[in-house]
């Protein structure tokens, strides 16, 4: 892989969902309400607490705020070599867990709620949310089939949706509930 390739790869990725978010939003994507963090997230962990800047994707619009205001949003795509079977082996460097790690560790500081968003080339991109939100949700809404994957250690589980299912269900009006 060349050189900032990965890096590239992903700052595609983000502008891939910050426009479907900005779609899910307002049903458009000609006047963006989402868009990449500044530096993708770094500013975030410069401004550890700062509830404006955290994860992947902000607002940009004030239309958009009521997400990102309760998300800390943590985007993830490539990394060929994951398959969800290494966290049945106890492999002690299964990406997926540290992604969620990562993510969590993120919310805290912000004081939000950690959603992760991964994609594997040639897959679906999936979206994992903790026990809390899905509880939340469900007070709203029934939500599509979900894999779960426990962790030990005091690491809350996440649950994994099919992104483009999930937010088919869930509207931003189920989400301001929360």
């Amino acid at each position: 892989m060349k050189k900032g390739a990965s890096k590239s790869k992903g700052s595609s990725f983000e502008r891939e969902i910050a426009k479907f978010l900005t779609k899910w939003v307002s049903g458009q994507v000609k006047e963006l309400y989402y868009w990449r963090s500044p530096s993708s997230g770094a500013v975030a962990t410069l401004n550890v607490g700062s509830k404006e800047i955290s994860g992947d994707i902000i607002a940009i619009k004030q239309e958009g705020t009521f997400f990102t205001d309760k998300f800390s949003i943590e985007l993830k795509t490539g990394y060929p070599k994951i398959n969800f079977n290494q966290h049945l082996k106890d492999n002690k460097n299964f990406e997926i867990e540290n992604f969620w790690k990562q993510c969590l560790r993120d919310a805290e500081r912000a004081h939000k709620y950690p959603m992760l968003i991964y994609r594997k080339l040639g897959f679906p991109v999936i979206l994992g949310i903790d026990e809390i939100v899905r509880e939340k949700i469900l007070y709203s809404v029934r939500l599509p089939k979900r894999l779960v994957l426990c962790f030990e250690n005091g690491i809350p589980d996440v649950n994994f949706y099919d992104m483009e299912s999930f937010f088919k269900i869930v509207t931003p009006e189920v989400i301001k509930k929360i």
